[in-house]
């Protein structure tokens, strides 16, 4: 820790993953999500915040309200799309253990960009490999994100929880 207040949130010199920082993760309830993007978030949550399996008792519910949105962005002579951003928001809701109390709230939004070849690419397989690919990453971006926010947040209020 510098002396300015400033930590490494990324390094080896990382001070935010505390063995009681990864407790209180640890110990959140993640609530189900609709459609299949919303349950592939829900696995990487579940992967980066509790590995080793849901929580008997929770100290925290999580829920998440999530939207991914598919934007052209550039177009080609003929009016066609060229390249899409995949957009992801997620609206965070961390809840006290009984389900109640917001401890925090904040909104995570994130793009991944992928691109067509030509016009008649736009229905082919590689261009739904390729947006395949920035959704993948879209989510896992979501789940980082989410993650360092919540470490955040146990790092600053360890024992108190608000």
């Amino acid at each position: 820790m510098t002396a300015c207040g400033f930590e490494p949130l990324y390094g080896p010199h990382a001070t935010l993953s505390t063995p009681e920082v990864e407790t209180h993760l640890a110990q959140i309830k993640i609530a189900p999500m609709t459609e299949r993007t919303g349950q592939i978030l829900r696995n990487h949550l579940l992967d980066k915040l509790n590995a080793s399996g849901e929580p008997a008792q929770p100290e925290a519910h999580l829920n998440v309200i999530f939207t991914l949105d598919k934007v052209s962005t550039s177009l080609r002579r003929d009016g066609t799309t060229q390249r899409f951003n995949m957009i992801a928001t997620a609206k965070v809701i961390l809840r006290d253990k009984d389900n109640k109390k917001i401890l925090y709230e904040d909104t995570i939004k994130r793009t991944a960009s992928f691109s067509i070849g030509d016009a008649i690419a736009e229905f082919g397989y590689a261009s739904t490999v390729s947006e395949n690919d920035a959704r993948r990453r879209t989510l896992l971006l979501v789940a980082e994100d989410l993650h360092l926010m919540l470490a955040t947040y146990y790092k600053k209020w360890p024992s108190t929880g608000n």
